[in-house]
Parts: C-alpha cells; sequence; structure tokens
C-alpha cells in the first residue's frame, strides 16, 4: 500500500505533472491533451508520458472519447484534499 507522502511525490515530484494538474483543476470541464499542453505551457513531448503517468497513479481520469479527454478522479481522497489547498491558497 502507498503511502500518502510516496503518492503525492510520484504526483507532484515534476514541475510538468504539477502544471498539468493545476490546468485541469482550474477547468470545470474535462481536457484533450492537447487543450492541457495549451493551457499548461508544457512542452507536447512531455505530455502524453506525464498524463498517462497521472492516470496511472489514479490521480486523473481518462474519458472515453475522441479525442480521449481528461479530468481530475474526485473520487480520490488525496485529490479533493489537493484542490481544496490549491482553492484555499486562490490557484482555482
Amino acid at each position: 500500500m502507498r503511502t500518502v507522502k510516496k503518492e503525492l511525490e510520484a504526483a507532484l515530484g515534476s514541475k510538468t505533472k504539477l502544471k498539468i494538474l493545476v490546468s485541469i483543476a482550474q477547468e470545470k470541464n474535462s481536457l484533450t491533451r492537447y487543450q492541457i499542453q495549451r493551457k499548461s505551457g508544457v512542452n507536447p513531448s512531455m505530455i502524453k508520458k506525464s498524463v498517462k503517468d497521472l492516470v496511472d497513479q489514479g490521480w486523473i481520469k481518462e474519458i472515453d472519447s475522441t479525442p480521449k479527454k481528461y479530468m481530475l478522479n474526485m473520487e480520490k481522497e488525496v485529490v479533493k484534499e489537493f484542490v481544496h489547498f490549491l482553492r484555499k491558497i486562490g490557484v482555482i
């Protein structure tokens, strides 16, 4: 079982993943990888791997559509707390 600390390190261990999570959190609707890239300013070559990592870690959900879309996994307690923190500090 992963500890919360390890989970945070895995999800927030890079500036790229943090930018992606914040960009998704700022939107009410799900986003495509292209929209995430445009909104976050992350290099397009980093988006695919980072989004996949975040999906694998359960931080974001992949919506089965064409093109695929992504949203935060608000069923996960650590994600809820992360969003609460972002609201508290005025990021979203």
